[in-house]
């Protein structure tokens, strides 16, 4: 919701989940699945540290297509690994 961005509510919890999986013995790595459409986002996971470092070209279409049936209007998520 546009009314709600600006205000380092994503940011904190994008770095609470981060110090979370610090504390997780043996995890060296979280990834995320974003849609290319979400800028906003992705510019929120990258200065949090992810890079991104594939897609999966028909993963909302697959997810969606018991939903809607039809095409599907996502472009493909990119996936986003940290560190970066």
């Amino acid at each position: 919701m546009p009314s709600y961005r600006g205000h380092g509510i994503g940011r904190g919890l994008v770095d609470a989940a981060i110090q979370h999986a610090r504390a997780r013995d043996g995890l060296r790595t979280l990834t995320l699945t974003i849609t290319a459409r979400n800028v906003a986002a992705i510019a929120l996971y990258r200065a949090a540290g992810f890079a991104a470092f594939g897609s999966e070209p028909l993963a909302v279409k697959k997810a969606l297509a018991g939903e809607h049936g039809g095409p599907c209007p996502l472009r493909a998520p990119g996936l986003l690994r940290w560190p970066a």
